[in-house]
């Protein structure tokens, strides 16, 4: 599984010829295309894509397109949506999604404002994942020490930092980990093996 990240919480997850994109950024949708993939969009805001875009690029090419809780499984990806609530820029709902790929499960949050609004059912089904994406900005979003402090909870193998726009805010948050130098990766190359050897190892990307 290889993960790599274009900004906001927009991300690409490719396993083989699966490839998942989540939360594509109507203004960084340039930067990856569909081509009859998996779309996964927690709220809708055009930060997230828009409903029109949606729609629109589902048609164009082919995409199967998820923007609201339930259980899935298409071409071998098993996905499952979580409803929560948030204050993102005025909008009420958002979905954290569970995805199970190549024996992997990575968990998004989306744009969670509270982790408190998260059930206690849906927390012990994503507690112990193997990789948690967490936006750490702040504001609408957890900050930095919220998403840590919620990590930690949830002890995953791998956090990944989203939804930030300073480098302080990055820092901050391995600072939360006991880490002083801030390392940034191009991509992240998921394996089993190696994430079995790993607890709560902090991975940021490039965008």
């Amino acid at each position: 599984m290889i993960i790599t990240y274009f900004g906001k919480q927009f991300f690409k997850i490719q396993h083989g010829d699966v490839s998942v994109l989540v939360n594509p950024a109507e203004s960084l949708k340039s930067k990856g295309r569909f081509n009859n993939g998996i779309v996964l969009s927690s709220i809708h805001h055009s930060d997230f894509i828009s409903e029109d875009i949606l729609k629109k690029e589902s048609e164009e090419d082919g995409a199967f397109v998820i923007s609201r809780p339930g259980e899935y499984e298409v071409k071998g990806v098993v996905i499952r949506g979580f409803l929560t609530k948030t204050s993102y820029s005025g909008k009420k709902h958002n979905t954290i999604y569970l995805i199970s790929l190549d024996n992997i499960k990575v968990c998004i949050l989306g744009a969670i404002s509270d982790v408190k609004d998260i059930d206690t059912e849906t927390l012990a089904l994503l507690s112990g994942v193997d990789i948690l994406i967490t936006p750490i900005g702040g504001d609408d979003v957890l900050s930095a020490e919220e998403a840590y402090k919620f990590a930690v909870k949830m002890a995953p193998k791998v956090i990944i930092p989203a939804q930030y726009d300073k480098q302080e805010t990055l820092k901050r948050f391995f600072n939360e980990g006991g880490e002083d130098k801030v390392a940034l990766n191009e991509k992240f190359v998921a394996k089993r093996k190696d994430l079995d050897q790993k607890s709560g190892e902090i991975i940021a990307l490039s965008s």
